[in-house]
């Protein structure tokens, strides 16, 4: 390995391709909220129906998310991003033709689910394995690019709904996602060790045993991962946080117009919540490589109870921007330390299959969430029961990362013990 030669270091590539790639993806996932009122306009469909779909493609990307980790593991995140690419494009480019419900279902729920699960899992480990140093910081960086989308497609989607209708924005985000990314995805390498460099730049290897640097096979299996308490606790705190971001992403424009606020006020509250969550990205990233990833994210799941009772109380279009704000840095705070948080946990030797099943928390969370909001919704004819057991997750999310104890690896000694 030589690594005295001049020259750009690709890691930074890298993070701009995973930025790109985020942006794109998660930005386009995460503005599904924007969809909702138009598409209840014209198809005569509850809101737990149409929820449903958002619901089944998190449980499907859950299980895909598994798959995905396990092929980035062993081919690297190249092969796994473009075929992901083109289920998640496919299923965006369907979506025009929905008549039925059964087709919202598949086109959505099934095609952009393997989509989106077969993408985040590559992505988290390839930034990991190539940043030891300032992980979370980059961390933070490169999914900022999914908060810079959800701002500017949450835009894009409703200026295409308002000039022609919802179809052709589906259109046009299928038609983006599938160039965009299907270029960028060719640019991925799975390490800095297959290129001849070593992470985060370095000439030497820096060997930091809670960072596991230098050392790119160090660590659990998956088998062994999950013998362990830490990984389910880590587990539920995972789907705690998801069921209420995925809730209030899918629910919050339609709740806001229901208090007879303004359609493009409702949509600009995901652009509100967009700029606290890009700011505590970049700063509790830092922030997290001083103090730790679990105190980082015990910080953020403060910071989401208060916002989650908060907004029981909102009815008024100030009280919703202050929520936004507290909810958006709550938001960055609670996630960016969580990849991380697994590589500190449980090492870099299986971490994209680790990615995988930890990203079924993710999918398991924002699948119950929104459905259930929506079910509720159509039972009482409020949102305030689901802003309740919002704050209840909040709370139970902060317990179980309290409880949850972190220390530095162990090197596995043979006829010792393992952890």
């Amino acid at each position: 390995m030589n690594n005295n030669k001049p020259g750009l270091f690709y890691g930074y590539i890298i993070l701009a391709i995973t930025f790109v790639i985020f942006l794109i993806t998660f930005g386009t996932a995460n503005s599904f909220g924007v969809f909702l009122e138009p598409m209840l306009k014209e198809i005569n469909w509850t809101r737990s129906s149409i929820s449903g779909a958002f619901s089944l493609a998190q449980i499907v990307g859950g299980i895909m998310g598994i798959v995905g980790g396990k092929i980035a593991d062993r081919f690297g995140p190249r092969l796994i991003i473009t075929i992901s690419i083109v289920f998640l494009g496919a299923g965006y480019l369907l979506m025009p033709l929905v008549h039925s419900i059964w087709q919202m279902y598949l086109f959505y729920g099934l095609l952009t689910g393997i989509g989106i699960g077969g993408l985040n899992p590559p992505l988290f480990a390839t930034v990991s394995r190539w940043f030891n140093k300032r992980r979370t910081l980059m961390m933070g960086v490169f999914t900022c690019g999914g908060i810079v989308g959800t701002i500017v497609i949450s835009q894009l989607t409703r200026w295409l709904i308002d000039i022609r209708d919802w179809q052709f924005a589906f259109l046009v985000v299928g038609i983006v996602s599938l160039v965009v990314v299907g270029i960028s995805a060719q640019f991925m390498k799975r390490d800095p060790q297959s290129i001849g460099q070593l992470p985060d730049g370095d000439t030497q290897p820096v060997v930091n045993p809670q960072l596991n640097a230098g050392l790119p096979t160090r660590g659990l299996s998956v088998t062994e991962a999950m013998r362990t308490g830490k990984f389910w606790l880590f587990f539920i705190a995972n789907v705690f946080i998801s069921i209420i971001l995925f809730t209030v992403s899918t629910h919050l424009v339609i709740y806001t117009t229901g208090l007879n606020i303004s359609y493009a006020f409702a949509v600009s509250l995901l652009t509100i919540i967009s700029i606290p969550n890009i700011i505590s990205r970049l700063v509790m990233g830092n922030v997290a490589d001083r103090i730790g990833n679990k105190l980082t994210i015990i910080i953020g799941t403060c910071l989401m109870c208060l916002a989650c009772v908060w907004l029981i109380f909102a009815r008024e279009a100030w009280m919703l921007v202050i929520f936004a704000v507290i909810f958006g840095f709550a938001w960055g705070t609670c996630t960016v330390p969580m990849a991380p948080l697994i590589a500190e946990l449980f090492g870099l030797k299986s971490l994209g299959t680790m990615l995988g099943i930890a990203n079924m928390s993710v999918m398991i969370g924002s699948a119950v969430g929104p459905v259930l909001a929506g079910f509720i919704f159509d039972v009482r004819n409020s949102y305030q029961i689901d802003f309740i057991l919002l704050a209840i997750c909040a709370a139970a999310a902060l317990v179980t990362m309290l409880l949850l104890k972190t220390k530095p690896l162990a090197i596995q000694i043979p006829g010792k013990s393992k952890y």
